[in-house]
Protein backbone atom coordinates (compact mmCIF):
# COMPACT_ATOMS: atom_id res chain seq x y z
CA UNK A 1 0.00 0.00 0.00
CA UNK A 2 1.13 3.56 -0.71
CA UNK A 3 1.12 6.11 2.09
CA UNK A 4 1.23 9.88 1.79
CA UNK A 5 1.45 12.66 4.35
CA UNK A 6 -2.34 12.70 4.71
CA UNK A 7 -2.92 8.95 5.09
CA UNK A 8 -4.87 7.62 8.06
CA UNK A 9 -3.76 4.10 9.01
CA UNK A 10 -6.03 1.97 11.18
CA UNK A 11 -3.96 -0.59 13.09
CA UNK A 12 -5.80 -3.69 14.31
CA UNK A 13 -4.65 -6.79 16.11
CA UNK A 14 -3.95 -8.34 19.49
CA UNK A 15 -1.38 -7.78 22.25
CA UNK A 16 1.46 -7.86 19.74
CA UNK A 17 0.12 -4.63 18.25
CA UNK A 18 -1.58 -3.03 21.25
CA UNK A 19 -0.63 -0.12 23.45
CA UNK A 20 0.45 -1.56 26.76
CA UNK A 21 -0.90 1.21 28.96
CA UNK A 22 -3.00 4.30 28.43
CA UNK A 23 -0.67 7.07 27.29
CA UNK A 24 2.07 4.80 25.95
CA UNK A 25 3.75 6.07 22.82
CA UNK A 26 5.99 3.07 22.25
CA UNK A 27 6.85 -0.24 23.87
CA UNK A 28 9.93 -2.16 22.81
CA UNK A 29 8.26 -5.57 23.15
CA UNK A 30 4.86 -4.82 21.68
CA UNK A 31 3.50 -2.34 19.13
CA UNK A 32 5.68 -3.82 16.39
CA UNK A 33 4.00 -1.46 13.90
CA UNK A 34 5.41 1.59 15.71
CA UNK A 35 8.63 1.08 13.77
CA UNK A 36 6.60 1.76 10.63
CA UNK A 37 5.41 5.02 12.19
CA UNK A 38 8.98 6.05 13.01
CA UNK A 39 10.03 5.19 9.47
CA UNK A 40 7.26 7.35 8.00
CA UNK A 41 7.94 10.22 10.41
CA UNK A 42 11.61 10.22 9.45
CA UNK A 43 10.78 10.22 5.75
CA UNK A 44 8.15 12.95 5.85
CA UNK A 45 9.64 15.19 8.51
CA UNK A 46 7.80 17.23 11.15
CA UNK A 47 5.46 19.21 8.91
CA UNK A 48 2.91 16.50 8.13
CA UNK A 49 2.94 12.75 8.29
CA UNK A 50 0.43 9.87 8.34
CA UNK A 51 -1.88 9.37 11.32
CA UNK A 52 -1.64 5.95 12.98
CA UNK A 53 -4.77 4.85 14.86
CA UNK A 54 -3.97 1.88 17.08
CA UNK A 55 -7.16 0.00 17.97
CA UNK A 56 -5.50 -3.34 18.76
CA UNK A 57 -6.56 -4.96 22.05
CA UNK A 58 -4.89 -7.68 24.08
CA UNK A 59 -6.32 -11.15 23.50
CA UNK A 60 -8.23 -10.24 20.37
CA UNK A 61 -9.57 -13.01 18.18
CA UNK A 62 -10.60 -12.40 14.60
CA UNK A 63 -14.18 -12.44 15.89
CA UNK A 64 -13.57 -9.58 18.33
CA UNK A 65 -11.81 -7.50 15.68
CA UNK A 66 -14.66 -8.20 13.26
CA UNK A 67 -17.17 -7.08 15.88
CA UNK A 68 -15.56 -3.67 16.38
CA UNK A 69 -13.93 -2.73 13.08
CA UNK A 70 -17.01 -1.41 11.26
CA UNK A 71 -17.62 1.13 14.03
CA UNK A 72 -13.93 2.05 14.05
CA UNK A 73 -13.96 2.70 10.33
CA UNK A 74 -17.04 4.93 10.68
CA UNK A 75 -15.43 6.87 13.51
CA UNK A 76 -11.84 7.26 12.30
CA UNK A 77 -12.29 7.21 8.49
CA UNK A 78 -9.04 5.37 7.73
CA UNK A 79 -7.54 5.41 4.26
CA UNK A 80 -5.28 2.41 4.92
CA UNK A 81 -5.24 -0.66 7.16
CA UNK A 82 -2.49 -2.57 8.97
CA UNK A 83 -3.65 -5.81 10.56
CA UNK A 84 -1.70 -8.35 12.63
CA UNK A 85 -4.07 -11.10 13.72
CA UNK A 86 -4.81 -14.80 13.82
CA UNK A 87 -2.49 -16.31 16.39
CA UNK A 88 -5.12 -16.25 19.15
CA UNK A 89 -7.56 -18.14 16.92
CA UNK A 90 -4.97 -20.87 16.43
CA UNK A 91 -4.09 -20.87 20.12
CA UNK A 92 -7.71 -21.35 21.23
CA UNK A 93 -8.85 -23.87 18.60
CA UNK A 94 -11.27 -21.58 16.78
CA UNK A 95 -12.59 -23.56 13.78
CA UNK A 96 -10.94 -22.51 10.53
CA UNK A 97 -14.29 -21.78 8.88
CA UNK A 98 -15.13 -19.37 11.71
CA UNK A 99 -11.77 -17.61 11.42
CA UNK A 100 -12.25 -17.36 7.66
CA UNK A 101 -15.70 -15.78 8.00
CA UNK A 102 -14.42 -13.22 10.50
CA UNK A 103 -11.46 -12.40 8.27
CA UNK A 104 -13.92 -11.68 5.45
CA UNK A 105 -15.79 -9.25 7.73
CA UNK A 106 -12.55 -7.46 8.61
CA UNK A 107 -11.44 -7.21 4.99
CA UNK A 108 -14.85 -6.07 3.78
CA UNK A 109 -14.79 -3.24 6.33
CA UNK A 110 -11.95 -1.67 4.36
CA UNK A 111 -14.43 -0.94 1.54
CA UNK A 112 -11.77 -1.34 -1.13
CA UNK A 113 -9.13 0.74 0.63
CA UNK A 114 -5.65 -0.79 0.73
CA UNK A 115 -4.18 -2.75 3.60
CA UNK A 116 -1.44 -5.10 4.70
CA UNK A 117 -2.19 -8.16 6.84
CA UNK A 118 0.71 -9.70 8.77
CA UNK A 119 -0.32 -13.27 9.50
CA UNK A 120 0.25 -15.33 12.65
CA UNK A 121 3.89 -16.09 13.38
CA UNK A 122 4.23 -18.84 15.96
CA UNK A 123 3.29 -20.44 19.25
CA UNK A 124 6.80 -21.60 20.04
CA UNK A 125 10.06 -21.18 18.16
CA UNK A 126 11.00 -24.81 17.58
CA UNK A 127 11.11 -25.82 13.92
CA UNK A 128 9.97 -27.16 11.55
CA UNK A 129 6.26 -26.78 12.17
CA UNK A 130 4.97 -29.54 14.44
CA UNK A 131 7.87 -29.44 16.89
CA UNK A 132 6.07 -27.18 19.39
CA UNK A 133 2.46 -28.17 20.00
CA UNK A 134 1.55 -30.23 16.95
CA UNK A 135 -2.12 -29.25 17.05
CA UNK A 136 -1.45 -25.54 17.42
CA UNK A 137 1.31 -25.59 14.81
CA UNK A 138 -1.10 -27.22 12.37
CA UNK A 139 -3.77 -24.64 13.17
CA UNK A 140 -1.36 -21.77 12.46
CA UNK A 141 -0.28 -23.37 9.19
CA UNK A 142 -3.89 -23.88 8.08
CA UNK A 143 -4.95 -20.34 8.98
CA UNK A 144 -1.85 -18.86 7.32
CA UNK A 145 -2.63 -20.68 4.08
CA UNK A 146 -6.31 -19.76 4.25
CA UNK A 147 -5.67 -16.04 4.81
CA UNK A 148 -3.10 -15.95 2.01
CA UNK A 149 -5.50 -17.59 -0.43
CA UNK A 150 -8.46 -15.44 0.62
CA UNK A 151 -6.62 -12.14 0.18
CA UNK A 152 -4.97 -13.15 -3.07
CA UNK A 153 -8.28 -14.27 -4.57
CA UNK A 154 -10.67 -11.56 -3.43
CA UNK A 155 -8.92 -8.45 -2.10
CA UNK A 156 -6.57 -6.97 -4.71
CA UNK A 157 -5.97 -3.81 -2.68
CA UNK A 158 -4.54 -5.90 0.18
CA UNK A 159 -1.21 -7.66 0.64
CA UNK A 160 -0.81 -10.70 2.86
CA UNK A 161 2.58 -11.17 4.50
CA UNK A 162 3.16 -14.71 5.79
CA UNK A 163 5.00 -14.21 9.05
CA UNK A 164 4.77 -17.98 9.41
CA UNK A 165 6.94 -18.56 6.34
CA UNK A 166 9.45 -15.89 7.31
CA UNK A 167 9.54 -17.18 10.89
CA UNK A 168 10.35 -20.65 9.61
CA UNK A 169 13.22 -19.40 7.49
CA UNK A 170 14.68 -17.41 10.39
CA UNK A 171 14.49 -20.30 12.85
CA UNK A 172 15.98 -22.80 10.42
CA UNK A 173 18.94 -20.49 9.82
CA UNK A 174 19.53 -19.40 13.41
CA UNK A 175 17.84 -21.63 16.02
CA UNK A 176 20.42 -24.40 15.80
CA UNK A 177 20.78 -27.28 16.15
CA UNK A 178 17.23 -28.17 15.19
CA UNK A 179 14.56 -28.41 16.43
CA UNK A 180 15.91 -25.48 18.46
CA UNK A 181 14.56 -23.99 21.67
CA UNK A 182 11.69 -21.80 22.88
CA UNK A 183 12.02 -18.96 23.53
CA UNK A 184 14.88 -18.23 21.17
CA UNK A 185 15.51 -14.83 19.54
CA UNK A 186 12.18 -13.74 18.07
CA UNK A 187 9.93 -14.13 21.12
CA UNK A 188 10.01 -13.81 24.90
CA UNK A 189 7.53 -16.63 25.44
CA UNK A 190 6.91 -18.30 22.09
CA UNK A 191 4.38 -15.64 20.97
CA UNK A 192 5.23 -12.06 22.01
CA UNK A 193 8.17 -10.53 20.17
CA UNK A 194 11.52 -9.54 21.57
CA UNK A 195 13.15 -6.37 20.30
CA UNK A 196 14.66 -8.41 17.48
CA UNK A 197 11.33 -10.04 16.76
CA UNK A 198 9.69 -6.65 16.58
CA UNK A 199 12.33 -5.41 14.14
CA UNK A 200 11.91 -8.49 11.98
CA UNK A 201 8.12 -8.12 11.88
CA UNK A 202 8.43 -4.51 10.80
CA UNK A 203 11.07 -5.36 8.20
CA UNK A 204 8.86 -8.10 6.75
CA UNK A 205 6.10 -5.55 6.18
CA UNK A 206 8.25 -2.61 5.01
CA UNK A 207 8.37 -3.58 1.31
CA UNK A 208 4.58 -3.36 1.21
CA UNK A 209 4.23 -0.04 3.07
CA UNK A 210 5.54 2.41 0.51
CA UNK A 211 6.06 6.06 1.37
CA UNK A 212 5.21 8.44 -1.46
Amino acid sequence: MNLTRTSRVLVEGNSISALRNVGDTENLQYQWWYLQKLRADAAYGPVAHPAWIDMAIDGSLLSTIAARIVAEVALYLPTHFLVEAGVNDANTAVPLATSHANAVTILNASAGNPGVWLGPMCIGEKWPSGQNNATKDAAIDALDADLAALIAASYPAWTYVSARTLWGAFEAANNLPGPGITPFQLTTDGVHPTGLGRINMSNWVSPYVRLL
